[in-house]
């Protein structure tokens, strides 16, 4: 099947897996005993998500995965060749805990025959809306058979125009073959993801809100506290401050309530962390970008709101001021 779709017109790359990105849900259980051959021990008490997938060769490429380290999964590799498996990233850091996985044998559970030889590390994959820290295990679809398999097909036409020849096409090698549907990538994953791009959507556009009118509010709350103060300004005129002293006294003053609001608005930034990060794509709780960018925002508004009252509470006539 894989050679007949592989022979379609626009086609350059084909293979299979049990389970894909985006179209399945993590397999939870309570904990997972992972072995290894040198241990022959629990390496780990593993609790949290762990999948597997049986894929054929090509898997990661298709996908635009690169290997970290090894090799991907071969022809060669038959019912007939030792086992071998390929792990992803954070599975071989937890499963040998700083010894390198290539050329390892791991194995878990209860079965006593069932060892593989680690032939490769790829980085840790999102296979549904975010991150969970699970490990993945990838096994050789050639040694280990299932029923059920979901082709990737990797094309340069367009991917709607290619359904109706992928289904001759499957059905013409084996006709009790069920295709269940066949839908371009970019659909699953819009799919899987619509809630987070919704939420990304929504905190963008308040965010971007929330800004605006802090600035506003900054600017017109700055410039209210500086007009209070003419009076002051006057006097310290009148007994010999100059024009800079005044602007730099209001500078301070500004600067240092904006600082006071700043931190406090990144402690409760940091605190809020894990919630945004549990509902946005990709979004570390430490956003560099967003902690760097906003603080400022904030200042150059700061410094603006407090520049033009200052400036102007600096040319003040004492008289007019006093007598105000």
């Amino acid at each position: 099947m894989r050679d007949a779709l592989g022979m379609l017109p626009g086609v350059h790359a084909v293979t299979a897996a049990t389970r894909i990105p985006f179209l399945n849900a993590p397999e939870e259980r309570s904990v997972y005993e992972l072995y290894s051959r040198q241990r022959d021990t629990p390496a780990t008490a593993y609790r949290g998500a762990l999948r597997t997938s049986n894929a054929m060769p090509e898997y990661f490429g298709t996908l635009g995965v690169p290997m970290l380290d090894g090799r991907d999964f071969a022809d060669t590799d038959t019912l007939e060749a030792p086992p071998v498996a390929i792990l992803s990233r954070r599975a071989g850091e937890l499963f040998f805990q700083g010894e390198h996985p290539l050329g390892q044998q791991i194995r878990w559970g209860v079965d006593p025959y069932f060892w593989a030889t680690v032939i490769g590390i790829v980085p840790n994959t999102t296979w549904h809306q975010a991150d969970d820290g699970g490990i993945e295990f990838y096994f050789h679809h050639g040694q280990f058979p299932a029923e059920t398999m979901r082709f990737l097909i990797s094309t340069r036409n367009d991917p709607a125009l290619l359904a109706t020849s992928v289904r001759r096409t499957l059905e013409s090698v084996n006709p009790n073959f069920v295709v269940e549907r066949v839908v371009p990538f970019d659909r699953i994953a819009y799919e899987a993801l619509w809630q987070r791009r919704l939420w990304t959507l929504l905190f963008l556009v308040f965010g971007t809100v929330a800004v605006v009118f802090t600035s506003v509010g900054l600017f017109a709350v700055m410039s209210y506290l500086v007009s209070q103060r003419t009076r002051e300004f006057g006097v310290r005129t009148a007994l010999g401050a100059n024009r800079s002293d005044i602007v730099a006294t209001v500078l301070r003053h500004g600067t240092g309530i904006a600082a006071v609001g700043t931190v406090c608005g990144l402690l409760f930034a940091l605190a809020m962390g894990s919630y945004l990060q549990a509902l946005l794509f990709r979004v570390s709780r430490f956003d560099l970008v967003t902690f760097s960018s906003v603080p400022v925002v904030i200042c150059v508004v700061t410094l603006m709101a407090c520049a033009l009252p200052a400036w102007r509470a600096s040319r003040v006539d004492p008289l007019i001021a006093l007598r105000d």
